[in-house]
C-alpha cells in the first residue's frame, strides 16, 4: 500500500515508524513517503514536553524505548511550590512506576525526538523541502501536489501537518477552524551550564545555588507553581550529556504569531511580568539569585511578579532563547458509531469525520489539544499507533483477499522482525528506483470502515483528555479569595493521600486506556 504523510514532525514520523514496523508484523509492506516543508529537520526546534506512560509505551512497542531514554530525563517526581517557593508536597512516583510498568514519565526536547523517529526510518523515506500545495481524492487513488509542481498517486493520504492542515482543507474546504483559547504560552530551555554559571561572564557555582534548593526537584522531576490565574511547571529533559531544565507559562493573553519570539521588547516584557528585571537585555543574566527579582523591594516589581517563585524567575532569566504562542484548539465534529453514511439525524451529518475517501487527519490536524494537560504529542503518538494498526490489518486482509503480491518492489523488500527491539529502521519500498507515481492498488479500496473504526477507538479516549484540559485550565487559571486555600488544600491532600492520590490520578488520566498496553 502506497502511503503519503504530510507532515514531518512528532505525529508524522511515529505514523510511518508505525506502518512500517506493524506492517512488517502481518507480512504487509508499506511504501511509505512523508512529505516535510522544511529543508532539514531543526534540532533546536520547539521547547520540550513530558512524555507520559502512554508515550513511553507506544515507543516501546514502536521499538524505540532505548533510543528514547538515551535523550530524555526521568521524572521522579510531582512537587508542588507556592510562590514563596514554601512546598505544598512532593510525591515520589518514578520508583513506583518503573516496577509496576517498566516505564517512566520523562521530560524531552522535541528537537530531540524527531531526530529519533527521523533516524528509525529507512533512507529517502522523508522528503524535505516538500511543502503541499494541494490534494485531491479520487476513486482510484488521491493526488498530492507538491510546491514544485510535481503531483503524484497514493492509496493513502494521512494528514499530520497540525492545526491548520492542508489535508483538512481538502476534506472540509468550509469546515472547523481552529479556535484561539484567550491563552498564551511562554516557554524555554536553560542548560544546567548557565543555570550553574559555568560559561558565564559571573563565574562558576553549583547547581542548584544554595539559595533555590527546589531547582533540584525541577532537575529530576515536575516542579509545578500554585499561582493564582496561571500556570507554571519546569521540568528535566536533554540527554545525560546536555541537561536542561524546560519551563513554561500558561496564561490570559492575546492571539500571537507561533514561534521562536526574539523580540526584545517582548522578551522584557515577559521577563518583566515574572518579576525579572525589565530593564535588562534578555541575553543579560542577573549575577546571582540573591541579586535577582526576589531581593528587590515588592514596590519595584509588576505586581504579578511577586506571584512568581525565585526558581521560575532565575530560569527563565537564564533561557537562551524563548518560545511565544497563542493557544489554539481544534475539535472536529464526530458522528458516533455511523461510520461515514447518511443517516437520518442531521445532526449528525453535519459533522466532520477524521477520515473519507482515502484523505485522513492524525494528530494536530484531528485534535490538536490545549497544553493545559501535557497531553498533546502523548496522543498525537497514541492516533498515530492506532491508525497505523487499523491500516495494516486491512492492508493484511487485502492482500489475502487478492492473493497477489500488491507490487513487485514490495516482494524485495527486506523485512526485520516483528519481535525486535531495536530501532533498526523498517525496510520501505519507498526507497527503491523502481517505485511508482501512481497508486499501487488498481481497484478501488474501501477504507470506510478503517477510518471510522481509528476514529471512534480513539474519540472517547481524547474527549476525557480534553476534558481534563479544559479541567485545568479552569483549576489553574481561576482565583479568588476562598478558591486559592481551596487548592492549595486539595494539592496538599492528593500529595498526602494513601496510596499518593496524584499516582491513583495520573494512572486514572493516562495509563488507563492507552491503546499501547502498559
Amino acid at each position: 500500500m502506497k502511503v503519503c504523510i504530510v507532515g514531518g514532525g512528532i505525529a508524522g514520523l511515529s505514523t510511518a515508524r508505525a506502518l512500517l514496523r506493524l506492517g512488517t508484523a502481518r507480512g504487509v509492506n508499506f511504501d511509505v513517503t512523508v512529505l516535510e516543508r522544511s529543508q532539514t529537520f531543526f534540532p533546536k526546534a520547539g521547547a520540550g514536553f513530558v512524555l507520559g506512560l502512554n508515550g513511553m509505551a507506544v515507543l516501546r512497542d514502536l521499538g524505540l524505548l532505548t533510543e528514547a531514554r538515551a535523550v530524555s530525563q526521568p521524572l521522579k517526581s510531582l512537587c508542588h511550590v507556592l510562590p514563596n517557593s514554601k512546598t505544598l508536597g512532593t510525591t515520589s512516583w518514578g520508583e513506583h512506576f518503573s516496577n509496576k510498568y517498566g516505564l517512566e514519565p520523562r521530560g524531552v526536547l522535541r528537537g530531540d525526538l524527531v531526530d529519533v523517529l527521523s533516524k528509525s526510518l529507512p533512507p529517502g523515506t522523508v522528503q524535505h523541502g516538500k511543502g503541499v500545495r494541494r490534494v485531491r481524492d479520487g476513486v482510484l487513488e488521491a493526488r498530492v501536489e507538491t510546491d514544485d509542481g510535481k503531483e503524484e498517486g497514493f492509496d493513502v493520504v494521512i494528514g499530520c501537518d497540525g492545526i491548520r492542515s492542508i489535508v483538512r482543507r481538502a476534506l472540509y474546504p468550509d469546515g472547523t477552524k481552529p479556535h484561539f483559547t484567550e491563552l498564551e504560552y511562554w516557554c524555554g530551555v536553560s542548560s544546567l551550564s548557565a543555570l550553574s554559571g559555568e560559561g558565564c561572564e559571573f563565574g562558576s557555582a553549583p547547581f542548584p545555588p544554595p539559595s533555590l534548593p527546589q531547582l533540584k526537584l525541577a532537575r529530576e522531576g515536575i516542579l509545578e507553581v500554585m499561582t493564582p490565574g496561571q500556570q507554571a511547571m519546569m521540568f528535566g529533559a536533554g540527554s545525560r550529556e546536555h541537561p536542561v531544565v524546560v519551563w513554561q507559562v500558561v496564561r490570559p493573553g492575546e492571539e500571537k504569531k507561533t514561534g521562536w519570539n526574539d523580540d526584545p521588547g517582548e522578551v522584557r516584557e515577559f521577563l518583566g511580568s515574572i518579576g525579572v528585571d525589565s530593564t535588562s537585555s534578555p541575553s543579560s543574566l542577573p549575577p546571582s539569585p540573591s541579586a535577582s527579582a526576589s531581593s528587590q523591594p515588592a514596590a519595584s516589581r509588576k505586581s504579578e511578579g511577586a506571584a512568581w517563585p525565585d526558581e521560575l524567575r532565575f530560569v527563565a532569566s537564564r533561557s537562551a532563547r524563548y518560545f511565544h504562542l497563542g493557544v489554539f484548539a481544534l475539535n472536529l465534529k464526530h458522528c458516533p458509531n455511523k461510520g461515514h453514511q447518511h443517516s437520518h439525524n442531521e445532526e449528525e451529518d453535519r459533522g466532520e469525520p477524521w477520515g473519507k475517501g482515502r484523505l485522513v487527519l492524525c494528530g494536530d490536524s484531528a485534535h490538536a489539544l490545549p497544553p493545559t494537560a501535557s497531553q498533546g504529542a502523548n496522543m498525537a503518538m497514541e492516533s498515530a499507533y492506532v491508525l497505523a494498526k487499523k491500516l495494516s490489518e486491512y492492508a493484511q486482509k487485502e492482500n489475502h483477499r487478492r492473493k497477489e503480491p500488491v507490487h513487485p518492489s514490495a516482494t524485495s523488500a527486506t523485512t526485520t522482525s516483528a519481535s525486535s527491539s531495536s530501532s533498526s529502521p523498517p525496510s520501505s519500498p519507498s526507497s527503491s528506483s523502481s517505485t511508482p507515481s501512481r497508486a499501487v492498488y488498481e481497484e478501488g479500496l474501501d477504507l470506510t470502515s478503517v477510518f471510522a473504526e481509528y476514529e471512534t477507538s480513539r474519540v472517547e479516549r481524547l474527549a476525557g483528555i480534553r476534558s481534563l484540559s479544559e479541567v485545568n485550565k479552569t483549576w489553574y487559571l481561576s482565583q479568588g479569595f476562598i478558591l486559592d486555600p481551596l487548592k492549595r488544600y486539595y494539592a496538599q491532600w492528593l500529595h498526602r493521600r494513601e496510596p499518593r492520590g496524584f499516582i491513583l490520578q495520573y494512572e486514572r488520566e493516562f495509563v488507563s486506556g492507552c491503546p499501547a498496553p502498559i
